[in-house]
């Protein structure tokens, strides 16, 4: 059947086991890491031979940009006695309320203009 297929194909069979016939390449990959400054171990070579542009992307040190000050507003809020003090953070148009017992925190976060309520609360 070998024969006949090899005849066909104008190819001999393989009859080994095909990654065999691949050259061996982690110390390339670590070399080539090594150059772009990234991390030379055994998870990033294998990830950087699968995916070489997320790496690097992943890995790019971004432009340092001019960020927006952060306004604080302290004013307490009128809350029980028992919760903290309410807080509103003001960054680049995302709002968060803070209220709840020293153990637990409620976050009211208003990002875009929509409200996403958390609860934090502490383990332990």
């Amino acid at each position: 059947m070998q024969k006949l297929c090899a005849e066909k194909m104008g190819k001999d069979p393989i009859t080994c086991r095909p990654a065999d016939l691949i050259k061996p390449g982690m110390e390339d990959l670590r070399k080539k890491l090594a150059e772009k400054g990234l991390p030379t171990d055994d998870e990033h070579c294998v990830i950087y031979a699968m995916f070489p542009q997320q790496v690097e992307d992943f890995y790019k040190k971004p432009e340092p940009k001019e960020e927006a000050p952060v306004q604080v507003n302290t004013a307490p809020a009128a809350t029980p006695a028992s919760a903290a003090p309410s807080m509103t953070v003001i960054d680049n148009g995302i709002t968060a309320r803070v209220s709840g017992p020293s153990g637990s925190r409620d976050l009211t976060i208003i990002i875009n203009g929509q409200a996403h309520s958390v609860k934090v609360e502490r383990i332990g």
